[in-house]
């Protein structure tokens, strides 16, 4: 039963044709511009290294590495990502630049708007299929792979008061005070011809809305809402709504709901310029193997190249 299982979920799988593969994060807060590229606000050079293990215990669970590089000058913003998404038998890689460009809205807020573009490559290897019958003529045996390019849009409203040197998202004072931004992953919703089915492959587009508010709650404790919400047409939409409590703005705990009943627990910290997160997912449903662990190590350099680091630091 499971091996039949596996095989009906890979020829659904191949029917929609990768149209809601997108890697998960639940400390997206730590690498916003993946999902929204409008998103990148701090003038350092910023590093950041992750790991997703998605249901642990589970074989062959999803497993999700990437590097995301980003840094900002005067009115234009730059980055660099590189992701490998794997689930089961199914592996992606994903290449995408990053350009953004902000305007001045008043003397503190600024309205960003990013484009990113790549190519995104999918793969499916049959061979990995433990089969029942290894001839049955109704199983594809063939490895395939899809190459679609990819871009990405969103804009981004945030206001910046503190202007002192620091980075990585939310949790630096340099960072908005508040945020909200709309993005559109797989902007063109590409068609290409498909190996697996003779049909067409395709990526839907997902519709993302975020939005974060980071206010002080004492002399030494500041607390951010966030919240994510995440749509893509024939799936239900998805929410993430949470918080963060921050100790001298350098550590932090917090806690988040997702709308599929998973909860994530949130620890980190900011020391000396490297960053370091881990969050740990697990269903309120109590669904056996679908607790997680995601960690993100990050590290920044002063942007000295574009940007005088003699004079203080202005969006």
């Amino acid at each position: 039963m499971k091996k039949i299982f596996t095989i009906l979920f890979i020829l659904c799988f191949a029917t929609i044709v990768f149209a809601q593969h997108t890697a998960k994060m639940s400390q997206y807060e730590l690498n916003k511009n993946l999902i929204n590229p409008a998103a990148i606000t701090s003038k350092n050079i910023n590093t950041n290294l992750f790991y997703r293990n998605q249901w642990t215990g589970l074989e062959r669970a999803p497993k999700t590495v990437g590097l995301n590089i980003s840094t900002k000058f005067n009115k234009m913003s730059f980055g660099l990502f590189i992701l490998n998404d794997k689930a089961g038998v199914f592996n992606q890689n994903i290449i995408h630049l990053n350009y953004g460009y902000s305007l001045p809205v008043s003397r503190e807020i600024f309205l960003q708007f990013g484009l990113s573009g790549g190519v995104n490559i999918y793969k499916i290897r049959f061979e990995e299929l433990e089969m029942y019958h290894a001839n049955d003529p109704n199983v594809l045996s063939q490895n395939t792979s899809v190459l679609l390019p990819d871009f990405n849009f969103g804009v981004f409203l945030s206001n910046q008061k503190d202007k002192s040197r620091s980075a990585f998202g939310s949790l630096a004072k340099q960072e908005p005070t508040f945020y909200v931004g709309a993005s559109i992953q797989h902007l063109t919703g590409l068609i290409s011809a498909n190996k697996i089915l003779s049909n067409e492959s395709y990526l839907l587009r997902h519709f993302n809305l975020m939005g974060g508010v980071k206010h002080n709650v004492g002399e030494l404790l500041q607390m951010e809402e966030i919240i994510l919400f995440k749509y893509v047409s024939g799936v239900a939409p998805q929410m993430d709504i949470g918080f963060r409590l921050f100790y001298l703005n350098s550590y932090w705990t917090g806690l988040s709901y997702r709308s599929s009943n998973d909860m994530t627990a949130k620890i980190g910290i900011l020391f000396n310029d490297i960053l370091f997160g881990y969050s740990y997912d697990f269903n309120v449903s109590q669904i056996p193997n679908k607790n997680s662990h995601e960690i993100v190590l990050g590290f920044t350099f002063e942007n000295s190249i574009f940007n005088n680091s003699k004079s203080p630091s202005k969006f």
